[in-house]
């Protein structure tokens, strides 16, 4: 058993091959202003560069970047976590899905894996 694999949905860490995915989803201007707010354009290569930097990223404190990768294999989103404070018990989310998977409810799942790590992890040291 995997903890991080459900039937329809797994998450995975982000790999340079990933950066394709993600530069077709920063075009989508729509989508980003659920996110954050609609950045900037930037470049291709600025993308990779962060893509390949995320996949040699170690483990360390409690913000996590993963890739929500669907039962084919394919790349349905991504859910990260940030503004971690194990002191307070407290920590932010942001969950993005490809509007192609929307409709599936790909992003349930990894939320619930999200959630019960950072707050069990929390439980457990107060």
């Amino acid at each position: 058993m995997n903890y991080w694999q459900g039937k329809k949905v797994r998450l995975r860490g982000i790999e340079p091959a990933d950066a394709g995915h993600f530069i077709r989803w920063n075009l989508d201007s729509e989508r980003a202003r659920y996110l954050d707010f609609v950045w900037p354009p930037i470049s291709d290569a600025a993308v990779r560069a962060w893509a390949e930097e995320k996949s040699q990223q170690k483990l360390t404190g409690d913000a996590f970047h993963w890739v929500i990768e669907s039962e084919n294999g394919e790349p349905a989103g991504s859910i990260s976590t940030h503004d971690c404070n194990p002191r307070y018990g407290t920590f932010s989310y942001g969950v993005d899905v490809a509007p192609e998977h929307r409709a599936k409810a790909t992003p349930a799942r990894p939320f619930c894996w999200c959630w019960a790590i950072t707050l069990g992890s929390y439980a457990t040291r107060k």
